[in-house]
């Protein structure tokens, strides 16, 4: 009998317990072709970037290269298909 006791309050407490875990941290690349600045392209994902990492508490991150200073037009479709960059924003 005291050993099903111990057992409950052993369950009991491992149950009870709050476990903390934390999200790994993913950070997506993103590239613009628009300053980020742009009252429509730019501001607009600016937004959505800012919304993303609040919600996720800074789980998801984003690096953005703006106004084509890392890959232009042609340079794009390349640098998503070797992983290069994730989503693309034009």
């Amino acid at each position: 009998m005291m050993r099903i006791r111990l057992l409950c309050l052993a369950l009991a407490y491992l149950l009870g317990s709050p476990v903390h875990v934390e999200a790994q941290q993913t950070k997506l690349r993103a590239a613009l072709q628009a300053p980020l600045t742009d009252p429509i392209q730019g501001q607009s994902f600016a937004r959505f970037k800012d919304d993303v990492e609040k919600r996720s508490n800074k789980a998801i991150l984003f690096e953005v290269f703006d106004n084509g200073t890392r890959y232009i037009d042609d340079q794009i479709v390349d640098a998503v298909a070797s992983g290069t960059i994730g989503p693309v924003f034009q």
